[in-house]
């Protein structure tokens, strides 16, 4: 599995309320980019639950374990929350996700998948979800709103491209805004 990830908190902060995590098993691999609310300890507590539970519900379906994180995390600040399904035998990705999480599929085309308005453990009023294809070479690129939604990698040669950790790192150190926490997660999509 290619990933690469880059995190920044906001002034060097022990906790970071950005988290990101994945998890592959024989069909599919899920990514997950949640952002706390805030900055800090509790922002870091909202997201971490967040990933807890998701964690513990990957076999449902994305609306029920958007229905269930937002239920379970009501007691933290709430957060933003990106989920991405790869399904490996049929080259398809499926994404849900509420709050300014952003993420975008590029290879061939360029395609930006959408998010719902609202807060996971604040109340949310729907959840949409997107299948689309995925062929080999496509990046698939998840943000939080600490680098800017703007983001554009078509600067970035090739072969920097290639190597996604790399990436992850260079457009962290080129995007992160300073006021806020930021991480990036790349997924290359090659023939698995």
């Amino acid at each position: 599995m290619n990933i690469g990830t880059a995190t920044h908190s906001l002034f060097n902060d022990p906790h970071c309320g950005d988290q990101c995590r994945w998890w592959e098993n024989e069909d599919s691999i899920t990514l997950c980019m949640v952002d706390g609310l805030g900055h800090g300890i509790e922002a870091e507590t909202a997201a971490k639950a967040a990933i807890d539970c998701i964690s513990r519900n990957l076999c449902e379906p994305l609306h029920h374990i958007f229905e269930k994180c937002d239920r379970e995390i009501k007691h933290t600040r709430g957060t933003a929350m990106s989920i991405v399904i790869v399904d490996k035998n049929n080259s398809t990705l499926t994404h849900g996700g509420i709050g300014n999480i952003n993420v975008v599929i590029r290879g061939r085309k360029k395609m930006n998948l959408s998010s719902d308005w609202g807060i996971v453990g604040g109340g949310y009023r729907k959840l949409n979800t997107n299948t689309v294809d995925l062929a080999d070479g496509d990046l698939v690129l998840m943000w939080t709103d600490g680098i800017s939604e703007r983001l554009d990698i078509s600067g970035y040669d090739e072969f920097l491209c290639r190597d996604v950790q790399k990436l992850a790192n260079q457009i962290l150190r080129d995007h992160a805004k300073e006021t806020d926490d930021a991480t990036i997660l790349i997924y290359n999509r090659y023939n698995e």
